[in-house]
């Protein structure tokens, strides 16, 4: 199986594209699969489960012969395979790769996808060892979640035809993103087992892990007939350390115990820290009598190493022997616990191996405080197990603050978790003073004692908030709390939290109550990361389930108005805010105007905003000064727009500019919550502008190629109307009327000059009464006035004022006109207008122009026409003529050559004997065979060079699109299916429906051999024409393969008899 590395701009896409309706099915099952699998990412599946989901569901998708998936390390650079579905799998899964070798190292290296469809044929390809040399495509993406390299994701078709499309290139994308998010959850989930089994600052197995796996070790001594030997074994005096030198040299007194532990146990052994100063050890198939030896290493060497200035410390070790002292992990425990104390009674540093009846206890005054830190020790422990066992931050933050009460008699407690510089409250016990809220209170890095404690990452003790000249006092009662304490909640080097407590009256807090908090702050900590890390999952899995709902509610919505409404209710959700709203350009005002917006209606303060009118200017400016998902404060706003409505903080994106789509998204901050924009949220925002804009262009693009099609229908209609009219009055009258009809006016007159020079006449009115038309009929526009107006040459707007100017009554000039100049034979001037309703909205839209402009090309010929007395039939087929030439000069090349290969088609028809009802088909498929160009965009016609993949399937509906503009013509329906094949190709591989052979009809035949000849020897944006030799050739090359052979033998034949046709264009 090869893996080939293409060089730079080497990908090959090839395949055929799927139908617009079919490709719109698959997408939305697609997205229906993805947004499945994305809600099984968010279970406690196995990687292998979900890696075969994903490759079930892409077989469905894209189907594929072979599939690999790649896990990525990129501390070796090696991707390593995990998953397989190959005829070879066992040969794939032995063999790792580097990064950059081969196509999928490649990949990964460049953090680009690949596809090629011959990845056999590269030298740079990398061969699996024990696999076949075999034709083949393939797709590689790589693996990224969280900007890091998590694999990549082969899929391979075998055989010298096999290919992938561009389209399944990018379902491949969706799914890989799914393998990666697969891949990162087992990492993470690999990394929460480790921090949840060990102790983060010793690296030693913890106190859940150390009961865990005490209790499986003395079932397996007890079934084995073995033993198992515990130590446990704590810090003398350690106290004294932290009190005198400070927490950071007891924290290495710790690790340094720890790293001791580590070196002197065995591979088996289980070596923790179970709390504070105290350890333990787990001996599997050990003796008291090697205990008690590798108890005496340990206080050796610990007693030898200088912990400057503490000096040595000394440890008191406890050995107990299972399943003999007892075969409960508790009892077990109890019985260690009891061997230290005689250890710690008979004068510390020592190891003392627990005799049932021997046992004895500390006397002294110091007695009370050691049962209080072994009862402390106990429900610490207790805690932590249902810390442990919790999967939300907020679950734990109230845990912590009401077990504490069974340790620490406090007034209030409070739970605060670190974002950034911001410590968000999660919990909170105690009593509050009136008027103070919590839960809207957030601090600040320095601010106040608990923006000391991130700040410092150090515990603050406080023993008068009145005579502390940093503490935040929001209300001030001076019956209420006055001693504070705030210990940090580290993870590693990070302070993840912070935790306060407070009491009445002032120094309540001792040194015992700092020791155990951040004893506890210790189990805190690793909890609260855990649970923020799983909840960081689940949002992920959340907002990636939501964003593809959104991409499909988006890709069904029938209007740009839909989407907008349904990206801004996505907005106010996802962001989690109150209010979002979305800000486009109006086409022929410029100004921008609210378009859509969630969470507004029904407040008064905030619903002026959104029917507020922002200016081009303004709004222009405030556009290019946004790069991406900017957060801008009122004052910022201020600078750019003049807004007369209240003003909130918010987060701003503009919409991706594209097909005139000009605007921004606007998500206001949450009163409540200051600082609620994250650079996680405004990423997540970027990513929801991004599928929003894309939807709506594309609702642009379909709503103008609609816009366009429905001119294109009504302008053949008028034509068809006009055909069967005979006479010039006739003409006139249907001309007006369907004039008034299809651009909804409610009036609308032909002006005609009779003369060069002369005066205009009204020749036909529609919706006048019968006192206007009088008023109309005896009005006379002086010629020489006239000539101002209607030297224009496109259709223009004329106000009641200009119309009373030249002459027409006031009485009959109430409203606006859109008026359409025409220049009949014998240079004289014509008009066609309609009128606007005096009263309520009107629009000449740009849409109403061009089929006015439509309407007045094909009625100035209709009158010269009729003038000119030509038959009916000559009438008709110069106005679908002309009709082809002014609808298609939006391209050049497409303007000029119907006529010629309409010409040039009849000769090849009349040499193969086609029969005259067969020529007249001919004729007028070659006139329309390009008729559905008017719905492509003229960028993508008029591109300078060759078109990308999107562009071709866009050019390739025009067919389709072709006979549904000639459908509603009936006398034209044995034309449609001539137009419809005009693409097809001999071999089957042309569109849109691959016909071959006989099956297309002959005249398609014909026209595409002309069409081709005529394309290869004109001039194009993107190359110049080709010599007739060269033409030629290509000609017979394709015959049998694209072309009819025998239309071929006869154009070729033509071109010898007409020499003339070669330089005719």
């Amino acid at each position: 199986m090869g893996l080939r590395m293409p060089g730079e701009g080497q990908t090959s896409f090839s395949g055929t594209d799927e139908p617009r309706g079919a490709l719109e099915r698959s997408l939305v099952d697609s997205y229906r699969k993805l947004a499945r699998l994305f809600g099984h990412l968010l279970s406690e599946q196995s990687l292998d489960s979900l890696l075969e989901e994903v490759a079930v569901a892409l077989d469905g998708l894209v189907p594929y012969d072979s599939l690999t998936i790649y896990r990525a390390d990129e501390t070796t650079r090696l991707l390593t395979p995990v998953h397989a579905r190959d005829q070879w799998a066992e040969e794939v899964l032995a063999t790792t790769m580097p990064f950059g070798h081969g196509i999928t190292g490649w990949a990964v290296e460049h953090r680009q996808p690949v596809l090629t469809n011959a990845a056999h044929l590269d030298p740079r390809a990398s061969m699996v060892p024990g696999t076949p040399i075999e034709p083949e495509a393939l797709i590689t993406v790589p693996l990224i979640s969280r900007e890091k390299i998590k694999g990549a994701l082969n899929l391979y078709r075998i055989g010298e035809d096999a290919n992938f499309s561009t389209v399944e290139l990018e379902l491949a994308r969706s799914f890989a993103d799914a393998a990666a998010l697969a891949i990162d959850n087992a990492e993470i989930r690999e990394a929460l087992e480790h921090q949840a089994q060990t102790d983060a600052l010793t690296g030693l197995y913890n106190h859940r892990y150390f009961h865990e796996r005490l209790k499986a070790e003395l079932v397996r001594a007890s079934r084995a007939g073995d033993s198992i030997a515990l130590l446990v074994f704590d810090l003398d005096d350690f106290k004294r350390v932290n009190d005198i030198y400070g927490h950071g040299l007891g924290d290495h007194v710790l690790q340094t115990v720890g790293e001791v532990l580590q070196k002197l146990v065995r591979g088996s052994d289980v070596p923790c820290r179970i709390g504070g100063e105290e350890f333990a050890a787990i001996l599997p198939s050990c003796d008291a009598g090697d205990a008690l030896g590798l108890a005496r290493r340990l206080a050796d060497q610990l007693a030898a190493i200088d912990f400057d200035p503490a000096g040595r410390i000394t440890v008191s070790i406890g050995v107990a022997q299972g399943p003999q002292h007892a075969a409960n992990p508790r009892e077990l425990v109890a019985c260690a616990e009891a061997a230290m104390m005689t250890a710690k009674t008979r004068g510390k540093a020592r190891a003392v191996l627990f005799q049932e009846g021997e046992t004895e206890r500390p006397v002294g005054t110091t007695r009370g405080d050691d049962v209080r830190s072994i009862a402390h020790l106990k429900m610490l422990q207790s805690l932590s197990g249902k810390l442990n066992r919790l999967n939300g931050v907020r679950q734990i933050g109230d845990a912590i603050t009401s077990e504490l009460r069974t340790l620490i008699d406090y007034h209030d407690c409070r739970v605060y978790l670190a974002e950034g510089d911001r410590l968000i409250p999660i919990a909170w016990r105690g009593e509050l003073p009136e008027g103070y809220h919590p839960w809207e209170h957030i601090f600040m890095t320095g601010q106040g004692v608990v923006g000391r404690t991130l700040e410092k990452g150090q515990a603050q003790v406080i023993p008068d908030i009145f005579e502390c000249d940093f503490a935040d006092i929001p209300v001030k009662n001076t019956s209420g709390p006055r001693s504070i304490v705030s210990v940090p909640l580290t993870f590693g080097v990070r302070v993840v939290g912070v935790l306060a407590l407070s009491k009445l009256g002032v120094g309540q807090f001792d040194a015992d109550d700092v020791r155990l908090l951040e004893v506890l702050a210790g189990h805190a900590s690793v909890a609260l990361e855990n649970a923020r890390m799983y909840e960081e999952q689940r949002r992920d899995a959340e907002r990636a389930r939501s964003l593809l709902e959104f991409a499909d509610r988006a890709a069904k919505a029938e209007s740009f108005h839909e989407i907008g409404n349904e990206t801004a209710a996505m907005a106010q959700r996802l962001l989690d805010v109150d209010q979002a709203a979305l800000w486009i350009q109006d086409e022929r005002s410029r100004e921008f105007r609210c378009s859509a917006h969630s969470g507004f209606v029904g407040d008064p303060s905030s619903e002026k905003m959104i029917r507020l009118r922002i200016p081009a200017a303004e709004g222009e400016r405030l556009l290019g000064h946004l790069a991406g998902p900017t957060f801008m404060t009122p004052e910022e706003v201020e600078k750019f727009l003049t807004l007369d409505a209240p003003i909130r903080p918010a987060a701003v994106t503009p919409l991706n500019s594209a097909n005139g789509l000009f605007g921004w998204i606007v998500a206001r901050e949450p009163v409540a919550r200051p600082g609620h924009f994250s650079e996680e949220r405004l990423r997540l925002f970027a990513s929801l502008v991004s599928h929003a804009s894309v939807a709506m262009q594309k609702s642009l693009v379909y709503r103008d190629q609609k816009e366009t099609a429905e001119i294109a229908q009504a302008l053949l209609e008028f034509g068809s109307e006009l055909a069967r009219v005979e006479g010039l009055d006739e003409v006139l009258e249907r001309s007006v009327e369907m004039a008034a009809r299809q651009l909804g006016a409610p009036h609308a007159s032909i002006w005609l000059q009779h003369k060069t020079g002369g005066d205009l006449l009204v020749a036909a009115t529609h919706g006048f009464d019968e006192h206007e038309r009088t008023i109309l009929e005896a009005t006379v526009l002086d010629g020489a006035l006239a000539d101002k107006f209607l030297r224009h040459d496109s259709p223009f707007v004329m106000h009641s004022r200009d119309a009373e100017m030249i002459g027409v009554d006031p009485g009959v000039a109430r409203a606006s006109f859109a008026v359409a100049p025409m220049r009949l034979e014998g240079s004289r001037h014509a008009a066609i207008a309609v009128a606007a309703p005096a009263l309520g909205e009107y629009e000449f839209s740009e849409r109403k122009m061009r089929l006015l402009a439509g309407i007045a090309n094909q009625l100035q010929l209709a009158i010269n026409n009729a003038l000119g007395f030509d038959n009916m039939e000559q009438t008709f087929l110069d106005t679908v003529e002309a009709l082809a030439n002014a609808l298609e000069a939006k391209d050049e090349y497409t303007s000029d050559h119907a006529r010629w290969i309409t010409d040039t088609a009849l000769l090849v028809g009349t040499k193969l004997g086609m029969d005259t009802p067969s020529l007249k088909r001919l004729e007028l498929g070659a006139l329309f065979h390009d008729i559905g160009k008017i719905g492509i965009p003229t960028d993508i016609l008029r591109k300078p060079g060759p078109l990308n993949d999107e562009e071709w399937e866009i050019i390739r509906t025009h067919p389709e699109l072709g006979e549904r503009i000639l459908a509603p013509i009936a006398r034209l329906a044995d034309v449609r299916p001539v137009v419809r094949a005009c693409h097809e190709h001999w071999n089957g591989g042309g569109y849109p429906d691959k016909k071959k052979g006989g099956e297309i009809p002959l005249e398609s035949r014909i026209i595409l051999v002309v069409d081709a000849f005529h394309a290869m020897t004109s001039d194009r944006p993107y190359r110049k024409a080709l010599p007739l030799e060269v033409a030629i050739d290509r000609l017979t090359k394709g015959a049998g393969e694209e072309f009819d052979p025998t239309v071929v033998e006869t154009f070729i034949d033509v071109l010898g008899v007409h020499p003339e046709l070669a330089s005719a264009h």
